[in-house]
């Protein structure tokens, strides 16, 4: 008797086990067909970004470095990295993209003022002068070792800055389904190029804490620099549509 119990046992246990393995591929898969038919949607509303003019910004570059990871990553070189990325997903959907960096470089000018607002107004003075449809910065963040996930503010003043903003952030976290966080407000005080942007849709893409390891390890993957790269894209295509 005690034999067919364990036998009994057995059976069940097993039962248990592909049970659960069948469970995680029925989700894994429904997640995956998901994503893809998601990507297919957004694909065929890309229409929407033709001959629209994208000023890509990636923070920081040349003097200064912007935040240093844990591992010592260099915030501007993530930031390019993915701005990169960026700009070549949009461009083959027909977008007009401009990067204000390239390389490692500054855009610091001689004149007035300290390094940093000469480097800002140069930035803008692209945006104006390619007479932009949508600016997107995209910079990374770094705040204690515990937080996690990319973050996209917004100017309180500019309502299609809230709307790009809102967008990009729900892609990201339909795409990536690794942050809870919303889309956030800041005042003309907190980012000096939003205050000046407010004529059009305008958002800052924080990608990521490099101040967490795990997350700055990520960060550093090329093949989620792409997949990041995708969502942001994904958000403004959904933006330039009215969702």
């Amino acid at each position: 008797m005690a034999r067919f119990r364990s036998k009994v046992l057995r059976v069940r246990l097993q039962y248990l086990v592909y049970l659960a393995i069948l469970t995680v591929v029925v989700i894994n898969g429904y997640r995956f067909v998901g994503l893809r038919l998601n990507q297919e949607a957004i694909e065929t509303m890309s229409w929407a970004l033709a001959n629209k003019v994208v000023v890509i910004d990636p923070g920081h570059g040349g003097y200064d470095p912007g935040k240093i990871g844990v591992a010592g990553t260099k915030e501007k070189d993530l930031n390019l990295a993915i701005a990169k990325k960026l700009a070549r997903v949009m461009g083959n959907a027909g977008a007009l993209v401009v990067l204000t960096r390239e390389t490692d470089k500054d855009l610091v000018t001689p004149g007035e003022g300290t390094m940093k607002k000469r480097d800002l107004d140069n930035r803008l003075r692209v945006v104006q002068d390619v007479k932009a449809d949508i600016y997107l910065g995209i910079q990374a963040n770094a705040f204690g070792t515990r937080w996690t996930g990319a973050q996209t503010f917004y100017n309180i003043k500019n309502e299609e800055g809230r709307k790009l903003a809102v967008s990009i952030q729900n892609e990201i976290k339909r795409q990536l389904r690794n942050t809870d966080r919303k889309a956030l407000k800041i005042s003309d005080e907190n980012s000096y190029m939003l205050r000046n942007l407010l004529h059009l849709p305008a958002a800052i893409v924080e990608v990521g804490f490099i101040s967490n390891a795990a997350e700055e390890k990520l960060l550093n993957d090329p093949d989620y620099q792409q997949k990041m790269a995708l969502a942001i894209y994904g958000g403004v295509v959904k933006y330039l549509n009215g969702e």
